[in-house]
């Protein structure tokens, strides 16, 4: 391999320009797309809870202070259990917990050593 030339640095901008600070865009957008991602994450997150773990969802709800806008978010939260139970993802979300759980603790290795 051959050796190559050191690569000069970058000079950063200055800080400060006459009393005033210097903008910055690109640390704005990096900003702007770190929040945009973690929205991402948050929203499969919700979702993911919202489809596969509905009964906690609903039991959540049952924490809200009581009034009509709780009233009505708990309807919700029920309904949409209802259909998920239908569909049968909330079982297979509670199978999913119970399976690891299993794993977690050992259980799931008891029949196998015999």
């Amino acid at each position: 391999m051959l050796p190559t030339a050191p690569q000069p640095r970058r000079p950063s901008p200055p800080r400060h320009r006459e009393g005033k600070r210097v903008r910055r865009p690109w640390r704005a957008r990096a900003t702007a797309a770190n929040v945009a991602a973690g929205l991402v994450v948050y929203l499969f997150a919700f979702l993911g809870l919202a489809v596969f773990r509905s009964g906690d969802l609903v039991s959540t709800t049952y924490d809200l202070p009581p009034g009509a806008a709780s009233e009505t978010v708990i309807a919700a939260a029920e309904t949409w259990n209802g259909w998920m139970e239908d569909l049968g993802t909330a079982g297979l979300g509670e199978e999913v917990v119970e399976t690891v759980g299993a794993f977690a603790s050992g259980e799931l290795f008891e029949g196998a050593e015999e």
